[in-house]
């Protein structure tokens, strides 16, 4: 192969990679090609900007009617905040006035509860009682009449609406553990007046109810007996029950067993039991027991 056709192959091959549509056609068709393909770009490009512009539209009248849609929720919530307001201001009425006359200032008994949680109190065990499942239904703006599974509210010093311990029935048993050993000289029982109720009655109130001293939690056998109560729903909310049968030893546990309620068949809520007596002092314990 003579340099001159050397020269000519090369030139071909360039061209040939410089000019992909063809390699037969020439340049000024070549230009042209391409700037068919380059409007075609541009027609499309300008298709799928319109697309946008569209999207964008309505994506700017959505936000306008959520955000047209939040204020009018927000005024709405506004009304109801008021109206929810009032009527939780009319309920409370009693509670003030309750307040203001003395039934719950302090303790109300004046006496020391040794079964208080904040100082040493626990309830340790409430033996064949099933505690009782409340469905919203039986509850006002999310508030319970009873709390399922709070046992210990019944040594705590709260008595408002919902805070008290429920069970399944009429019978239940609840053994507390009180701070040390007590001679235990009278109970306490409390529940939340008529007027406080979510339910406008105490129906589930403890009526029945007897105290027993036990030595240990499981100490059933060797139980004593302090007697038999009555709760009077039509009575103050604290109602204080000296015990009937004075023990000679002190007892480090308690169990009340309720017998029976104020006529709800389904539960029974228990507020608050506090346990009153004298404390025995660690120094003394060994000649008592």
């Amino acid at each position: 192969m003579t340099r001159t056709n050397l020269i000519f192959v090369i030139q071909h091959a360039v061209f040939a990679v410089v000019c992909p549509y063809d390699r037969w056609t020439s340049r000024k068709q070549s230009y042209e090609i391409m700037q068919n393909d380059i409007q075609e770009m541009k027609e499309e490009f300008n298709t799928v900007k319109k697309i946008l512009e569209k999207r964008e539209d309505e994506l700017k009248r959505l936000l306008k009617l959520t955000c047209e849609l939040r204020e009018d929720i927000k005024k709405d919530t506004e009304g109801r905040k008021e109206i929810i307001t009032n009527i939780l201001t009319d309920s409370l009425k009693p509670l003030n006035e309750i307040i203001l006359k003395g039934g719950f200032s302090a303790d109300g008994t004046g006496k020391v509860d040794f079964a208080l949680e904040s100082t040493g109190g626990k309830v340790v065990n409430t033996p064949n009682t099933e505690p009782y499942a409340l469905s919203r239904a039986h509850s006002l703006f999310g508030l319970h009449q009873c709390q399922k599974g709070n046992l210990q509210a019944i040594i705590q010093p709260g008595v408002l609406p919902g805070q008290c311990w429920a069970f399944k029935g009429s019978n239940g048993r609840a053994v507390i553990q009180l701070i040390g050993y007590i001679y235990v000289t009278s109970v306490t029982m409390e529940h939340i007046p008529v007027a406080l109720s979510p339910s406008g009655n105490i129906e589930s109130a403890p009526r029945e109810f007897s105290i027993w001293g036990l030595m240990s939690q499981d100490d059933e056998m060797n139980a004593f007996y302090f007697g038999n109560f009555s709760y009077d729903k039509n009575g103050p909310p604290a109602q204080t029950f000296n015990v009937q049968y004075q023990s000679k030893l002190p007892y480090p546990f308690i169990e009340l067993r309720i017998s029976s309620n104020h006529g709800e068949k389904r539960y029974t809520c228990v507020y608050r039991l506090r346990v009153h007596g004298e404390l025995v002092s660690f120094e003394s314990l060994h000649n008592v027991i």
